[in-house]
């Protein structure tokens, strides 16, 4: 959420970037990268000293076009290259953010991830 008074200082909870899953193809989805802060984190890393009162967090997404496709066990060829090629561009962009500002990786399940 933001003010709307143009006197006062911008607020902001929030934002995100998009990017194409791989520019020419427009039938691939894209992927997100949302930064906010938050005081909800997975139960791996509750625990962390560093965690106390709350947290920078990053969410790298993939968005596909058809939102069952992101979870459907059977997909077409072209959505497996598409979640092939989204899986690589999410880690890629973890493993540069994790570079950046450090911190550790959760998947969707608040499971620890290593990208080494």
């Amino acid at each position: 959420a933001q003010t709307q008074d143009p006197g006062h200082e911008v607020l902001l909870d929030g934002y995100a970037v998009t990017a194409p899953v791989e520019e020419g193809r427009s039938g691939w989805g894209r992927v997100s990268v949302m930064v906010r802060g938050s005081e909800l984190l997975p139960l791996a890393v509750q625990g962390e000293a560093w965690a106390g009162g709350g947290v920078i967090q990053f969410e790298v997404r993939w968005e596909p076009l058809d939102p069952a496709d992101a979870y459907s066990e059977h997909v077409s060829r072209g959505r497996r290259h598409e979640r092939r090629a989204a899986a690589g561009l999410i880690e890629a962009l973890a493993t540069a953010l994790v570079g950046a500002v450090g911190g550790v990786v959760v998947d969707d399940d608040g499971f620890l991830i290593d990208l080494s």
